[in-house]
């Protein structure tokens, strides 16, 4: 599994540096570059109800990077370990921003994103880690290469980002986080408890053969007793090729709202091998 930010083949750390640069891709609606997309200010996912009905305790948990609102949700509702992945680099760079805006302001999302704001805040970043001090680099560089209206374009901002936010101080434990795209050929080595996928699958539902690949992947991550947790984002698909192609493999469960018990979600529980 390609790990993270940070590192370049032959050591070279200055890969910040190409990923500022490659923000441009994002504005030039570039169809060649996959690496680099459109930031998620925030979930549009019910997690609140989610995680009233998943229970994370002590558990290893993989979730899709997003805003990083689905790792932090993990660990405030007791997560034993949290790793994440996005096949978009820069969800990662923002992963660390939140983490600051936590830190250091005490909320649970930016109050505003513009360069004074990203400014202010980075001079009070005091990074423990190597790819802490990375992500802070980028973001320094970030500020003097764009614009505010720049910044404006690349996070996508919905009116409703209020719903998952929490009230008390969310908890900060770094999730290592892979830039990887799930649905492609790729080689991983670790097993977890609980895969939180959120609508990833609406992207890859138009190759019947990516979706298998996609959900051969997460059988392998999975433990024997694990599950996946399969999200319906507001105006989510319900795709009956998915639930075939995932069928052959797993059991199902709806998820449904406490408010008004519309289904917001579907477990995955792996069948027995005969």
């Amino acid at each position: 599994m390609e790990e993270g930010l940070f590192i370049e083949k032959g050591g070279n750390n200055m890969g910040y540096i190409v990923d500022v640069l490659s923000v441009m891709n994002v504005f030039d609606d570039n169809d060649f570059s996959e690496k680099y997309d459109t930031i998620y200010f925030h979930s549009n996912e019910n997690l609140k109800d989610i995680f009233s009905e998943i229970d994370v305790t002590n558990k290893d948990v993989l979730t899709v990077l997003g805003s990083g609102d689905q790792v932090f949700y993990s660990y405030n509702n007791g997560a034993r370990n949290v790793e994440a992945f996005d096949r978009n680099k820069l969800a990662i760079y923002y992963y660390y921003l939140r983490t600051w805006v936590i830190k250091y302001f005490n909320l649970f999302y930016p109050s505003i994103l513009n360069k004074k704001y990203i400014r202010t805040l980075l001079k009070l970043v005091e990074p423990h880690s190597k790819e802490e001090n990375i992500a802070l680099k980028f973001w320094k560089f970030y500020t003097r290469f764009f614009s505010d209206e720049d910044t404006r374009i690349l996070f996508s901002v919905s009116n409703n980002y209020g719903i998952n936010e929490l009230v008390d101080k969310a908890i900060i434990q770094y999730a290592k986080s892979y830039n990887v795209d799930i649905s492609k050929n790729v080689d991983f080595d670790k097993k977890y408890d609980i895969i939180f996928t959120s609508n990833v699958a609406d992207y890859v539902l138009q190759d019947e053969n990516q979706l298998k690949i996609y959900r051969d992947n997460l059988s392998d991550l999975l433990r024997g007793n694990g599950i996946i947790v399969r999200c319906h984002v507001i105006n989510g698909i319900d795709s009956k090729m998915e639930r075939r192609i995932f069928l052959e493999k797993f059991y199902s469960r709806e998820i449904s709202s406490r408010d008004n018990k519309k289904v917001i979600g579907l477990v995955y529980t792996k069948r027995k091998k005969r």
